[in-house]
């Protein structure tokens, strides 16, 4: 009988741990996600004035813009990482 309500207890806490644990993931996951996209339109916005500073050959723009592209796409390739990485661990989660 006890080994019986050990193992409810055990199941129940477990159970609900991971729905927190879940919770928790899903609600990482998108601010990850708004973070991405917001990276992503801000890279886009970079390409444009790139292409206008090539245009009119301003060097001083595009030395700007392309510093700022360079730390965008790091960013956003961490970004990218750790969606993944949540993501899975979501999987592991969702399936355990």
């Amino acid at each position: 009988m006890f080994l019986t309500s050990l193992i409810d207890f055990t199941l129940h806490f477990h159970t609900k741990t991971n729905r927190y644990a879940l919770k928790q993931k899903k609600e990482t996951l998108q601010e990850i996600e708004t973070q991405i996209e917001q990276a992503e339109e801000q890279l886009q916005e970079i390409e444009k004035g790139l292409l206008a500073a090539s245009e009119q050959s301003n060097s001083e723009v595009l030395k700007q813009l392309g510093e700022e592209h360079r730390h965008l796409t790091r960013t956003l390739n961490k970004l990218y990482q750790q969606w993944e990485k949540i993501t899975s661990s979501l999987d592991l989660l969702q399936y355990s």
